[in-house]
């Protein structure tokens, strides 16, 4: 799996177990942006490895 495999999982995972808080991305104005930012920051902490 890649790199972009592996953060899309993971992000799957986190909002299926609603573990993706609104209100940690408290500057977002959709839902949309704050699955974005952190897909990219699951991505960046992977790649960052």
């Amino acid at each position: 799996m890649t790199d972009k495999e592996i953060a899309k999982e993971i992000i799957l995972a986190m909002i299926e177990h609603k573990y993706l808080l609104r209100s940690e991305y408290p500057q977002v104005k959709t839902v949309s942006e704050m699955v974005g930012l952190a897909y990219n920051e699951i991505l960046t902490a992977l790649q960052d490895e």
